[in-house]
């Protein structure tokens, strides 16, 4: 018997990644992103834009990249963006790339793959910084997080967003698997502690992806770099019933007590935000040196 194949008879592929993408400022930088995207050696994939309450015109994205799924929410930070497109998702995979940084062509491949023929819940890989000129290029050597990753991680934490690939059905099972809501920075540092908490971290030694440094970044301000460490106090004092027999734990809470005490002080000062992020820096020089140095030894 002849069958006949028609669009009625016919179920659409599987989508095997769903690529998630909150955006905020800078319409070049996202187009920039999508086109690393849509240029990508593997081509199952959906990608969901949550336009984290923009004030840019991004119409041109309907025009050039009809098939991308545009979500508007209010502003309410990368945390949220990010959660409301894993909510959203249909792949079997979930990959993150942030609207001012870009992938390599062979980025979803190589790691899908991976993924595919390993035990690993959630992996990420090498990765290059460049600068608005590119004229400048910084190799980021993340090769200490892979396994089990903590507490280590709480030293130095090189995972980068647009590295990491999960797997949806863990996300689905757990809600409380999701990036911080509340954080506007380090909200990505504490999915990664959730995570790691259940699951070792898969690693592959390439360079996949391409970080866009700024001076609005989050790794340039002291003043959000103290507050990111010392939100994460609660973290470390949760951290004592299990690794308080490890030698790196006592590093780590003496490094991020130094932290909360330090934000304090700024904090009560109640400065402006140029003489804050001055006297930030000369409070963050201290612990940002110890956690440099102590991270080479247990790395």
């Amino acid at each position: 018997m002849e069958i006949v194949l028609t669009n009625d008879n016919i179920s659409p592929p599987k989508i095997s990644v769903s690529v998630i993408i909150p955006f905020y400022r800078e319409l070049n930088w996202l187009l920039e992103a999508l086109e690393s995207v849509y240029n990508q050696s593997y081509n199952n994939f959906e990608v969901i834009l949550i336009n984290d309450g923009s004030q840019e015109d991004i119409s041109i994205v309907r025009k050039k990249y009809p098939l991308v799924r545009l979500i508007e929410i209010i502003n309410s930070g990368p945390g949220k963006a990010r959660n409301v497109g894993i909510e959203l998702a249909k792949g079997e995979f979930i990959a993150f790339l942030d609207s001012d940084d870009l992938w390599t062509p062979t980025k979803l491949d190589l790691q899908i793959k991976f993924m595919s023929y390993s035990d690993f819940q959630w992996s990420h890989s090498n990765y290059e910084r460049f600068y608005n000129d590119k004229s400048k290029v910084q190799k980021v050597d993340c090769s200490s997080m892979q396994g089990n990753i903590i507490p280590k991680m709480f030293l130095s934490c090189s995972i980068a967003t647009p590295c990491v690939v999960i797997k949806r059905s863990i996300l689905m099972h757990d809600s409380s698997l999701r990036f911080s809501e509340t954080k506007r920075v380090g909200e990505d540092s504490y999915f990664w502690f959730k995570l790691a908490e259940k699951y070792p971290l898969g690693f592959l030694e390439m360079d996949l992806s391409k970080v866009r440094m700024r001076g609005t970044n989050a790794a340039f301000q002291a003043y959000l770099q103290l507050k990111s460490r010392a939100d994460n106090w609660p973290l470390i004092e949760k951290l004592k019933s299990d690794y308080k027999t490890v030698n790196s734990y006592q590093f780590i809470i003496v490094g991020y007590a130094f932290c909360k005490v330090g934000f304090d002080f700024v904090s009560f000062f109640n400065l402006k935000i140029k003489a804050r992020e001055y006297l930030s820096r000369i409070v963050y020089f201290f612990p940002y040196v110890y956690f440099k140095t102590v991270s080479k030894f247990y790395n």
